[in-house]
């Protein structure tokens, strides 16, 4: 079964039981350069793991960007 959850503002499926880090793994992101809110709050790295994406779930990545 899947779910839908909106990803930095498009509809993404996910399958039943995904967590964050899953999501996060799928999407092939550098997991020390980003920062998750999750419905509309920040979430530490040490949860991403515990927390299990439900329907209607709104994620943002935000990524570090260096540079001058």
């Amino acid at each position: 079964m899947s779910i839908s959850c909106q990803v930095n503002g498009k509809s993404r499926k996910c399958n039943d039981g995904d967590t964050l880090m899953s999501l996060v793994i799928a999407l092939c992101i550098n997991i020390k350069s980003i920062v998750i809110e999750y419905n509309c709050g920040i979430v530490y790295s040490e949860q991403w793991d515990t927390i299990i994406l439900k329907d209607g779930d709104v994620i943002e990545l935000l990524q570090f960007v260096g540079g001058g």
